[in-house]
């Protein structure tokens, strides 16, 4: 498995921020491992995304607490003195119950860092679905499933999309690569 981060800024032409110059392949002949090592790099590169994503948005996340305050949200270990090093610890310990605010739609888009695959709904994820479940974990996990491929399977801090399903048929992954990302 070859992983290449990059964040994507959506703007009339999308631009990409390249968060390293390395390109990190995993290889282990047990998969589990092979696993853990994966999504043990895609939460170190999710909190970089994270960050640039809430300090992106600040403004407007600041926005929203401001008109609504912090109603229908869960802090747990809430400093009320309202003194933290950043804003984005501050926005980390946020949580939601039931009812979704505004801030809790965004903060759900913003902490969803994306993990593409190409053809890894099909192929891929059947493959490794054991052992991704014993890895990442079963709670919060809600999949999206179109025939016998997985779409989407996400949890509350990665997406992880098959893009396949998403460009138009018949884009081979070497077209993908040009197109897409340069």
């Amino acid at each position: 498995v070859t992983l290449r981060p990059f964040l994507s800024l959506l703007r009339l032409n999308t631009g990409r921020i390249l968060l390293t110059e390395e390109v990190r392949c995993f290889v282990n002949d047990d998969p589990k491992m092979l696993l853990v090592d994966m999504f043990k790099y895609i939460g170190d590169v999710s909190v970089k995304i994270q960050r640039f994503n809430v300090n992106k948005y600040r403004s407007l996340l600041q926005k929203i607490i401001n008109a609504h305050g912090l109603t229908g949200m869960e802090i747990p270990g809430v400093n009320l003195e309202g003194k933290y090093g950043n804003f984005f610890d501050f926005h980390n310990i946020l949580g939601f119950g039931k009812q979704r605010s505004d801030y809790g739609k965004l903060k759900q888009q913003l902490d969803q860092v994306p993990v593409f695959g190409f053809n890894s709904g099909r192929y891929d994820i059947n493959l490794i679905k054991k052992d991704l479940f014993a890895v990442i974990g079963t709670d919060n996990i809600k999949p999206v499933i179109k025939n016998p491929s997985y779409m989407c399977i996400a949890t509350s801090n990665m997406k992880m999309l098959d893009i396949s399903n998403y460009v138009p048929a018949g884009t081979s992954y070497e077209k993908y690569l040009t197109t897409y990302l340069g």
